[in-house]
């Protein structure tokens, strides 16, 4: 397909400021067209400037499982799959995906008890869906957010009702094994609307998840909200630091400064699985141009620092992207090896007309560029995007009541043309989903559809850019052999491979490789010898995806792996 790259020119300033202490820093505005940079000095320094300390969150009890569709659990309609078909609404979804054929969702909908936050999944790549899911007895949430951490492993977060403890309540929902149902999902929250000065009013979440450092740790959420030192609307983010639950929350802003980050729209956030940086972004009103900008904090989720006795993640610096002649909006963003890629519902080319702008780095941010992904003479919407490999992404946004997708495989240079994605056209639901109609994972992208008289979720694959690798299985017998399919564009090739065993192993508890798979095929990994007895649990780990099995090591035999 034919790619396009409409160069532009945009500002970016860098604040490499560090946690402690934070002062003014001398930051650097870049203007990037691709043939020339200028550079202005600016010496206005940001970081985050407000720190508070939570304890361990509460349980929440009072679960309940609903029967959420009324149809075949393989029905589809025209190469879209239906997930739900309840009488009530079924709105504002999420989705993540593990690499290896499991999906979780997470939802609004109203199964017969009022609208809630629901929770459910599919075991083969999207092709079929579980019958129930999963809520919480709380005050009614809206636009859940999911993401996959490791393993079997998701965790999830959806913005509180404003009557939940003034809507200072951060959910975390934690799914250790998306078909169970019954004991595979926990919810917990921390109330944080009397913490510190209190944090209130949260209307945007976002969060990203890494196992790359503790089996405890989930990851960030990145939110915005009111702060009861004086802020309207500003940026917010909070990480776990302790095993117990202990987290730290942020505001990047003081009341009393002539410039603040406040009157945010949207907030978005990624891990980067190879480098462990944290990218928690969000939009703001800037008052010297009355247009909306973008902020971003980048924190080292691979290191652990000490700040007055409790651990913490040191803040890297701050990004400023701002554009005098254009108005962010809508944003998402999405990180692997360095490979940066922002999206952006901007006004660019003039309101009402909306279009979809990226900006895209190679460097953690050090350096960004952009180009325009969509701006035709409708109104582009919603963006969203995630990495499939290095350099290489799908992007998916709304127009006129569709869901269209693009992909990259240069890093956010140049996107391929937009192709829609719903077979129906223009029944997506954009009404009660207005900030977030649609959501997108490696394997696919989910929304709320209207083609049957109501509003139910429907979810279809997209074609990735390049290779897409997955672990399908693991199997045991003479050590353990993995099996690695690509239904991608392309041939992977030379991609390493770790087979690691933890327990019961004496000789050979890691195996390393490269492997290739041809598009469209399979390829298996072997452990080679191994030699032990006892409980042994297996991960094998390829292209930043992990998949995990238990089995029995006896000799050189490895028996019930599952």
């Amino acid at each position: 397909m034919e790619k396009k790259a409409i160069k532009a020119s945009i500002v970016v300033l860098i604040a490499a400021a560090m946690i402690l202490p934070v002062g003014a820093i001398t930051q650097t505005a870049y203007t990037n067209d691709k043939e020339q940079v200028s550079t202005l000095e600016i010496s206005r320094g940001h970081g985050s400037v407000g720190m508070d300390i939570s304890t361990s969150p509460v349980t929440v009890r009072g679960k309940e499982i609903k029967q959420v569709r009324s149809i075949s659990a393989n029905a589809m309609l025209d190469g879209d799959v239906q997930v739900t078909s309840g009488d009530g609404l079924e709105i504002q979804p999420s989705i993540a995906a593990d690499g290896a054929g499991s999906l979780l969702i997470g939802m609004i909908a109203d199964f017969g008890s009022g609208l809630n936050a629901y929770f459910t999944s599919s075991s083969d790549g999207g092709a079929t869906w579980a019958d129930n899911a999963v809520a919480w007895q709380i005050e009614t949430p809206q636009y859940p957010s999911v993401d996959y951490w490791g393993g079997s492993t998701y965790y999830g977060t959806m913005v509180p009702s404003s009557s939940d403890s003034d809507g200072g309540m951060l959910y975390l929902m934690e799914c250790t094994d998306p078909t169970d149902f019954e004991n595979g999902y926990t919810l917990t929250g921390w109330g944080i609307n009397d913490l510190g000065d209190g944090y209130t009013n949260i209307k945007a979440v976002d969060i990203g998840c890494d196992n790359g450092v503790e089996d405890w740790a989930y990851g960030g959420v990145a939110f915005i909200g009111d702060h009861g030192s004086g802020l309207t609307e500003t940026p917010m983010f909070a990480y776990q630091m302790t095993e117990d639950g202990y987290s730290w929350f942020y505001t990047f802003s003081n009341a009393d400064d002539p410039f603040t980050l406040e009157h945010s729209l949207s907030a978005a956030m990624s891990i980067d699985h190879t480098t462990h940086y944290a990218y928690p972004i969000w939009t703001y009103l800037n008052q010297n141009t009355g247009l909306y900008d973008i902020y971003t904090d980048i924190f080292d989720f691979g290191t652990w620092d000490e700040y007055q006795g409790y651990p913490i993640h040191p803040e890297i610096g701050s990004v400023f992207i701002n554009d005098s002649a254009v108005s962010t909006e809508y944003i998402d963003v999405s990180a692997y090896n360095n490979n940066v890629i922002i999206v952006a519902q901007t006004t660019q080319y003039g309101a009402p007309n909306r279009d979809i702008t990226c900006y895209y780095s190679y460097d953690g941010l050090q350096t960004i560029e952009t180009t325009t992904i969509a701006a035709s003479p409708d109104s582009e919407m919603h963006p969203k995007v995630i990495h499939t490999g290095d350099n290489q992404a799908i992007c998916i946004f709304v127009k006129n009541g569709n869901i269209y997708s693009t992909t990259t495989d240069d890093g956010g240079a140049t996107w391929t043309e937009p192709e829609q994605v719903n077979d129906q056209d223009g029944t997506v639901e954009t009404f009660y989903s207005e900030n977030s109609p649609a959501d997108l994972c490696k394997a696919g992208a989910i929304w709320s559809d209207t083609r049957s008289g109501n509003a139910d979720i429907y979810y279809d694959s997209i074609a990735a850019p390049g290779p897409l690798l997955a672990i399908e299985s693991i199997s045991g017998g003479f050590g353990v052999t993995a099996t690695v399919s690509n239904t991608g564009s392309e041939d992977a090739n030379n991609v390493d491979w770790t087979i690691s065993f933890d327990g019961g192993v004496f000789i050979g508890k890691e195996k390393t490789g490269t492997v290739t798979v041809p598009a469209g095929g399979e390829a298996t990994v072997k452990s080679g010898f191994i030699f032990g007895i006892g409980k042994t649990t297996v991960t094998v780990n390829i292209a930043g995806m992990s998949k995990t099995a238990s089995g029995f090591v006896l000799g050189p035999l490895v028996l019930g792996v599952e």
